[in-house]
């Protein structure tokens, strides 16, 4: 009954202020705050060459659920007590994955771009583009991006899927 964050059978549910509470908190506020200034200024500079480059939005996504995670655990200490047994569980299992997945998504864009830009090096290399017609196959027609991100969402319904058939309450709640 999640004794990784100290609780008992005979802990009151209440919120946790004591030292260590206000600590967590404030450096959990601070740190928010700090991110949020950073994700500001990177949406205020989108339009710049290598920020338009990296797709943004994805990066942006990633951050957001890796961020919603990290504050979750920093402050289970004051909120521990008030939230159900299985939170921590959910969380887990399902804001790191996907910001995981977004922010490897956003990586596979970038990597794709960079090596799509190799062609402009050596222009005497280069080889006449395909061209895109009717002999192109389905998958030929979506971009890098669209299939990473296609990727990354059947990967999150499976994930998402999993976590609702795999885990359940015991109903003796001996187990």
């Amino acid at each position: 009954m999640g004794s990784e964050l100290g609780i008992t059978a005979n802990s009151k549910k209440e919120l946790k202020f004591d030292g260590v509470g206000i600590w967590w908190t404030t450096w959990a506020s601070v740190w928010t705050f700090l991110v949020l200034c950073g994700m500001a200024y990177l949406i205020r500079r989108r339009d710049t060459p290598i920020l338009r480059i990296r797709g943004i939005w994805l990066s942006l996504a990633a951050v957001v659920l890796l961020h919603l995670y990290y504050f979750s655990v920093q402050l289970g200490y004051v909120v521990g007590l008030l939230a159900p047994g299985d939170s921590e569980y959910w969380i887990m299992g399902t804001y790191l994955p996907l910001g995981i997945a977004l922010f490897h998504a956003s990586n596979s864009r970038f990597l794709y771009v960079a090596r799509a830009q190799k062609k402009y090096l050596n222009r005497a290399a280069d080889a006449p583009a395909q061209p895109r017609g009717a002999a192109a196959s389905l998958l030929d027609r979506f971009s890098y991006t669209t299939k990473a991100v296609i990727c990354v969402g059947l990967g999150t319904v499976i994930q998402v899927s999993a976590n609702k058939t795999t885990h359940h309450s015991c109903p003796s709640r001996r187990c």
